[in-house]
């Protein structure tokens, strides 16, 4: 899948292709069964959605260009897509029939009829009728959080005004909202089949005893999940970036529970979010599963970006240079000597003009203001540094991919994908 021109050994250049002309969800969709198949890597998926951005060219074609896919794997991906929105077929089902299609040189619908009916790992490939889901007033109730005589009254307001049980309860004011969010979400893991109601009931106890979201508690009950449907993540950073209130990801939980659909979709579907800051969003939320951003600085970097108008690969950078401190100073002097682009009697000399309490920033800016970076590598150079403080990357690691970035004008994260491509 790489290009087969290497220009750094470790990293690859981007190859011309094309790609067809379709709907941005059915792209995207595509793009993302590419890497549930196992075809592209996660990583060649982020950095191609940051390239597609950048240029206003579809992902697919971002995947064709950078080497990463075949031309005629694009209409595979597509079809696989198509089952997923049309025909209702899972997406891990989707994904299975996609890679069995690749691997052995089949249509689309030739792989479909061979899995139907099929097993693998005891689970069905097919996907079988939607889990029935213990009722958001029963989880409620039985977990604490909302006394029964409380619950039958929503249900009545419930009953006379046809609105969603959720919001009736959120507008109400008495109830945290994070607890009706934390069983909301309890619901969705409880229809895919990921919980039983006594796992879930046990953590929304936590939520509701403790204070804390579904998230926490479900580590301190010692269960996780799969990444793939850490959805409620989404919601998340938009509320903590202003970008949505509480209520709207409550209503969208409940229409996506409602309708099987995700919360993104219908986020967009009211209008309170547009794709773009979706693919941010979702972006962001791959990168703190990438262990490459902390989540506590996901929502400033989401609303910088989408304040600022500009690039997250720009936010990502900034935030870095915020974050990192004087500790850092030290490293980052290492990397301009590895690749000769400041002496050591130079960096002594900013040193003593700005004094032993100098902070990263103003350390930063005395390197661009000298000349010895630009403001494109300067960026560059924080995010490889915050990367190294989050133990994304090892120091060699760091040269490769800044001298990348300054010898072709990419930013870090592109060039990270790149290298491990």
């Amino acid at each position: 899948m790489n290009s087969p021109h290497d220009r750094l050994g470790k990293f690859t250049a981007p190859s011309q292709g094309a790609a067809g002309t379709h709907r941005p969800e059915e792209l995207n969709l595509a793009a993302s069964l590419l890497c549930q198949a196992g075809l592209i890597k996660r990583e060649q998926y982020a950095d191609c959605e940051i390239m597609s951005r950048q240029t206003g060219l579809n992902i697919l074609k971002m995947l064709v260009m950078s080497g990463y896919i075949k031309e005629n794997l694009n209409t595979l991906a597509l079809e696989a897509a198509a089952l997923v929105m049309k025909e209702g077929i899972t997406e891990v089902a989707a994904a299975r029939c996609l890679h069995m299609a690749v691997e052995r040189n089949q249509t689309i619908l030739d792989a479909l009829s061979e899995l139907a009916g099929t097993s693998q790992e005891n689970q069905p490939i097919l996907p079988p009728k939607p889990r029935s889901m213990t009722q958001l007033s029963a989880l409620l109730t039985e977990s604490g959080a909302v006394d029964g005589q409380a619950m039958n009254n929503y249900l009545a307001t419930q009953r006379e005004t046809g609105l969603p049980l959720g919001r009736i309860i959120t507008h109400a004011g008495v109830i945290d909202p994070e607890v009706v969010m934390a069983a909301l979400t309890a619901q969705v893991y409880e229809r895919d089949g990921y919980l039983t109601k006594v796992d879930i009931l046990e953590v929304l106890v936590l939520c509701y005893r403790r204070g804390i979201d579904f998230e926490t508690a479900l580590k301190q009950t010692g269960r996780t999940l799969p990444v793939q449907i850490a959805q409620i993540r989404t919601g998340e950073i938009l509320v903590k970036a202003g970008l949505a209130q509480k209520s709207s990801i409550i209503s969208a939980l409940e229409l996506a529970l409602l309708k099987g659909s995700q919360i993104g979709v219908e986020l967009i579907n009211m209008g309170q979010i547009d794709e773009n800051t979706l693919s941010r969003t979702l972006l962001l939320q791959d990168l703190v599963r990438q262990e490459r951003l902390a989540i506590v600085h996901a929502p400033s970097v989401l609303k910088r970006s989408i304040l600022n108008r500009e690039e997250l690969s720009q936010s990502l950078a900034e935030l870095a240079a915020l974050v990192l401190d004087a500790g850092d100073i030290e490293t980052l002097e290492a990397l301009l000597r590895a690749l000769g682009l400041c002496s050591q009697s130079n960096l002594e000399a900013i040193r003593s003009i700005l004094g032993e309490r100098t902070s990263f920033t103003e350390y930063l800016a005395a390197l661009v203001h000298r000349q010895h970076l630009d403001d494109a590598l300067a960026l560059c150079t924080a995010r490889v540094l915050y990367l190294l403080r989050m133990e994304a990357i090892m120091l060699e690691e760091a040269t490769d991919i800044l001298k990348y970035c300054k010898d072709f004008g990419v930013d870090a994260d592109s060039a990270l994908n790149r290298r491990r491509s």
